[in-house]
């Protein structure tokens, strides 16, 4: 097993309209493999909801990616710093 920490992603979006925020999340699981980590919620909700996807092919997974962050766009989410 080896980590690649340098090729972890994280992008958090915001929604100001009504305080919701979506983050996703390219890490490594405890055993090296690849997952995409998705969590969203909002301001007014004590909790959020988290959902983890094994990925297959890490090659795959940029499109992947710019897939969601496109639709979180057309949503009416902002890129967070």
């Amino acid at each position: 097993m080896r980590y690649h920490l340098d090729s972890w992603q994280k992008l958090r979006f915001i929604r100001e309209a009504d305080g919701r925020y979506y983050i996703v999340s390219l890490e490594q699981d405890i055993w090296g493999d690849w997952c995409l980590k998705t969590v969203w919620g909002g301001k007014t909700k004590t909790a959020g909801v988290a959902k983890i996807t094994p990925l297959k092919d890490i090659g795959t997974t940029e499109l992947l990616i710019e897939r969601i962050r496109d639709r979180r766009v057309s949503r009416g989410y902002s890129l967070a710093s």
